[in-house]
């Protein structure tokens, strides 16, 4: 098994600590493992998408005003619904975007990396 080695704070070195009790994961190396096997859960039926797609996308912001709706409205021509729910500090936004299956994975990158994105997450219906 090969090492990889990344810098965290502080802060994030005490969430994946209490992330590790939660999981009951041995130890931060396993909890980190999982982590990854998740994420490559959610990502891997995306890449396998082909031709028109519809799909669900969420994203969870880390303020009350969010960035993606400049972001959102680029993608205008594939949105279907575009909703947000304004919460204590954050604000959770829903889209379905319905396009070629190269332009939604693109959108999907393009929101999930803006600067106030916590969590995003996508769906194929």
């Amino acid at each position: 098994m090969g090492v990889i080695s990344f810098s965290a704070s502080e802060a994030d070195e005490k969430l994946l600590e209490k992330a590790c009790k939660a999981a009951g994961a041995k130890n931060r190396s396993q909890a980190i493992r999982r982590a990854i096997g998740a994420l490559v859960n959610q990502l891997e039926p995306l890449e396998k998408l082909s031709g028109t797609q519809t799909v669900v996308i969420t994203l969870s912001v880390a303020c009350s005003s969010p960035p993606t709706n400049a972001a959102a409205h680029e993608l205008s021509q594939m949105t279907r619904f575009n909703s947000s729910l304004h919460t204590n500090g954050g604000c959770v936004q829903v889209l379905v975007l319905e396009g070629e299956a190269a332009a939604l994975r693109q959108a999907f990158r393009k929101l999930s990396r803006l600067k106030h994105v916590k969590k995003a997450g996508i769906m194929a219906v």
